[in-house]
């Protein structure tokens, strides 16, 4: 008997994934695995839907409600609860993306902060802050490439978008930007460079 590899997918399924893995390879000008793309396309939702119901609960009603304001392009999880290694002490970091005539203070979003506040209580009572920590950015500075951009296409997830602003953002770093990791002195340090 020779070796081989089980099939886990149907047809169809391969399928689809054959034509997510060519389109995500030719909008990066690299080849992908299959590995890649179920990563891409699965694995972030899944980390989402593995953080406590409270927790989920507390992001959903934030995310909900700025999506109501036409001026919020997109909305993405990062940091330590998005690498599911958060503790009682964290925050729960929000990439938010507006257009460039909306937001231009954190006023709007800090009455969502408020609105979403009851959503915390569980949480709360279960010894956890967890208090959603915004990081509001304009479209036009996403282009202006910043380190703490590799966090967010390493382990971000989208929670909402319009015109796939993040998908976008995120294959931009991806395709732009070559970085490497090394642990010194029991610390991350990140290299990285502007391709071309």
């Amino acid at each position: 008997m020779g070796n081989y590899k089980q099939m886990l997918v149907d047809e169809k399924a391969h399928a689809e994934l054959d034509s997510a893995k060519k389109m995500l390879s030719s909008r990066l000008g690299t080849r992908l695995s299959y590995k890649d793309v179920i990563e891409e396309f699965i694995g972030r939702k899944m980390r989402f839907l593995r953080l406590p119901k409270e927790l989920r609960d507390y992001i959903n009603r934030f995310v909900s409600d700025a999506a109501m304001n036409k001026h919020v392009q997109g909305i993405l999880l990062f940091g330590s609860v998005a690498k599911m290694s958060f503790s009682k002490y964290s925050d729960t970091d929000l990439l938010i993306v507006a257009d460039d005539t909306g937001i231009a203070d954190f006023e709007f979003i800090e009455g969502l902060i408020k609105g979403a506040e009851r959503y915390r209580e569980p949480l709360i009572a279960e010894g956890f802050n967890l208090r959603i920590s915004p990081l509001l950015l304009h479209e036009n500075e996403l282009s202006s490439f910043r380190p703490v951009y590799i966090d967010f296409l390493e382990q971000g997830a989208v929670l909402f978008e319009r015109n796939e602003v993040l998908t976008n953002f995120l294959d931009s770093i991806k395709r732009d930007v070559h970085y490497e990791k090394r642990i010194v002195n029991d610390t991350v340090v990140v290299k990285w460079s502007i391709k071309g």
